[in-house]
């Protein structure tokens, strides 16, 4: 992380998975967190601070179907309601990589997106995108890919480890999962840098659902309902900021730790 004096930072969603992470993070880098929770009233959001961090709103692509309404309620119109309310220096806003089109060989932070040619939730992760863009002073939009981790309460990693042999993902799904810890440290580490822009967060390293399965084998049922393709990221910006340290079998091994148990 940049060397500088200790700064003020309010982390929007600081209960949830990666904002618990990313306050830790910050905190044990030696500056102030102010969290803002989803009751906490706008006459108790921090004035002033140097870097809000939006780590809230909707992360299940089920919600964007079945109520789309709250969806953009929660992924747009509350994160407006942040930008213009706390006026912080500088927003950072946890994206994701399901803005870009599935299929889409190399996936690169400058590349144009039509809304109409990806599903509903990443139409408005990128619709996000586009209002911090226009309302913030200064401002990094992070494309997350996926994650695991200690607090994790959804998604592939998160069911094997908990013994669940249904899987919502299609067979040939690929994903560039980091471990939530790491994460945080490179969402802070960008945060508080002075970088601007969009930048992908991801490993480097891209897992199928079948490597994922073969680490705890079983009688899974396949269910096909949702494909992931977070192959072909490109991730120079964020080595600009935040190096990857494990190589492909260290890895596995901490995605194995995980789905033991002895992850956390």
């Amino acid at each position: 992380m940049t060397e500088s004096a200790p700064r003020e930072v309010a982390v929007i969603g600081a209960g949830g998975f990666i904002g618990q992470a990313v306050t830790r993070h910050v905190m044990d880098s030696g500056h102030r967190v102010h969290p803002v929770l989803r009751d906490t009233k706008p006459d108790d959001w921090p004035a002033g601070v140097d870097v809000a961090v939006f780590a809230a709103g909707n992360s299940s692509t089920r919600v964007s179907l079945a109520d789309p309404v709250r969806c953009l309620e929660d992924n747009v119109a509350a994160l407006d309601r942040y930008l213009l309310g706390l006026r912080a220096r500088r927003f950072v806003f946890l994206s994701s990589l399901s803005v870009y089109p599935v299929g889409r060989a190399r996936k690169g932070e400058d590349d144009v997106i039509a809304l109409d040619s990806i599903p509903l939730y990443g139409a408005h992760k990128l619709l996000a995108e586009r209002h911090v863009a226009e309302f913030a002073r200064e401002w990094v939009c992070l494309r997350l890919g996926s994650l695991f981790g200690p607090g994790l309460k959804k998604n592939l990693f998160h069911d094997l480890k908990i013994g669940g042999r249904d899987v919502w993902l299609t067979r040939d799904s690929k994903m560039a999962p980091l471990d939530v810890r790491d994460a945080a440290r490179a969402v802070a580490d960008i945060a508080l840098s002075d970088g601007l822009g969009v930048i992908n967060l991801a490993s480097r390293h891209v897992v199928t659902v079948d490597e994922v399965l073969a680490l705890k084998p079983g009688d899974y049922r396949f269910h096909e309902e949702r494909h992931i393709d977070e192959s072909g990221v490109a991730l120079d910006r964020q080595g600009r900021v935040w190096q990857e340290n494990l190589d492909r079998e260290a890895h596995f091994s901490s995605i194995r730790r995980f789905i033991a148990g002895a992850g956390e």
